[in-house]
């Protein structure tokens, strides 16, 4: 909860501010030790109602390594927090955390339970695996995997973005210029041509004719793309099994949107595991992450099997989606008793092949695009121009 206060210093001057404590009692005892001595202290209702910018990826990583350099170091969290949060270095809403936290660390709190009061910034994940490492003394390497876990994200995120972000703005542009075309140059063309009165080949009255229908028809076309969006967008949400399975089916894309939701399953997996986090808690962390509703059913009757006493790999055995490699790999980790090392091995797969499958789609799909557009351009200066041709050779 966020309060607003109003307060005198030591020296008698008034100070107003905001502050981040569980409760308005746990407030008044962070005031009080910082020697205030308070006037008036309120619940900020606007709190609720404002927007909040989330960290980013990158900010996140520098939190866990700015701490986790501390920690190693012999430096105290309480002190590690007092000297983040007074560094000039980071951006207002990073130093601000900062701050936050160590009013929940002097007030008792532990570094997780103060993180889990801002969920904005900080996942189930990331409040479990700092649980994790205060429970058995490691949180140093917690941080240091967590680390290395946001750095991982950002380098995904940049892949999928290089993936989807540039054919994505290649195809809008394609569909403008297509309707640029069909809606003002190819009607002005049809009137220059029509009026040398000369009998025009197949595919130059077919683009003239498909220039009639978008321009007689356009707002019809509009009214079903609309409608289409609307029912892509209702099938998605009243069938989300439905849906993400024809998504993990989808020729060359569903292979590779299945490498990407397995290489983030077995990433985070890892992470907790290593972390000292039971299996089934793990499962249930990974299983949010999975970002598609048909692999995070098959990972939740999983889970249901291994609460019977089922192995994890017999579990994962029955499922349709989950790869026989991340299941063989399971297989290994149960019998060596390394499961940690075993979805290491599975995440550095994964993460090798989600790169070389982006870099491949990328290669490919920018000829494609590049290609669609100049066989359109082609046809309609062939349509036109073919005519005139022949017209200026009759002439000769």
């Amino acid at each position: 909860m966020r309060f607003d206060y109003r307060a005198l210093n030591e020296e008698g001057k008034m100070l107003r501010g905001k502050i981040v404590a569980q409760n308005k009692t746990a407030a008044k005892k962070m005031l009080e030790e910082k020697h205030l001595k308070i006037i008036a202290i309120q619940f900020d209702f606007l709190a609720h109602f404002s927007t909040v910018n989330a960290l980013k990826i990158s900010e996140k990583a520098h939190f866990c390594f700015c701490l986790q350099q501390l920690l190693e170091a012999g430096v105290s969290l309480h002190d590690a927090l007092l000297d983040l949060s007074q560094s000039v270095d980071f951006s207002p809403v990073l130093q601000n955390i900062f701050g936050n936290l160590l009013s929940f660390i002097e007030s008792g709190a532990s570094l997780s339970v103060a993180l889990k009061t801002m969920p904005e910034h900080f996942s189930e994940v990331f409040v479990a695996s700092i649980q994790a490492g205060e429970a058995s003394g490691t949180l140093p390497f917690v941080l240091k995997s967590l680390y290395k876990s946001l750095i991982w994200q950002e380098h995904f995120r940049q892949q999928r973005n290089r993936l989807f972000v540039y054919p994505s703005f290649v195809a809008l542009t394609l569909g403008l210029v297509f309707c640029f075309l069909m809606l003002f140059l190819v009607p002005q063309l049809k009137h220059f041509v029509y009026s040398m009165q000369f009998e025009l080949p197949w595919y130059s009255q077919f683009l003239f004719n498909l220039s009639d229908f978008f321009k007689n028809h356009f707002w019809i076309i509009i009214f079903f793309f609309f409608i289409f969006i609307f029912l892509f967008y209702f099938i998605q949400k009243t069938f989300p099994i439905f849906y993400a399975q024809c998504l993990l089916k989808t020729p060359i894309f569903g292979k590779l949107l299945k490498k990407i939701a397995l290489a983030r399953f077995v990433q985070t997996a890892s992470l907790l595991y290593s972390s000292g986090i039971p299996i089934l808690q793990t499962l249930h962390f990974a299983q949010n992450v999975l970002g598609n509703k048909a692999l995070e059913q098959e990972c939740q009757q999983a889970r249901l099997k291994i609460n019977q006493g089922d192995l994890l790999s017999a579990a994962f055995r029955q499922t349709q989606f989950f790869t026989p490699f991340v299941i063989r790999m399971f297989a290994v980790g149960e019998k060596t008793g390394a499961l940690d090392s075993a979805l290491n091995h599975v995440h550095n797969f994964y993460t090798k092949e989600v790169s070389e499958s982006v870099a491949r789609l990328h290669v490919l799909i920018e000829p494609i695009l590049t290609l669609i557009l100049g066989a359109l351009l082609a046809w309609v200066m062939l349509a036109v121009l073919e005519p005139i041709y022949q017209i200026v050779g009759q002439m000769v």
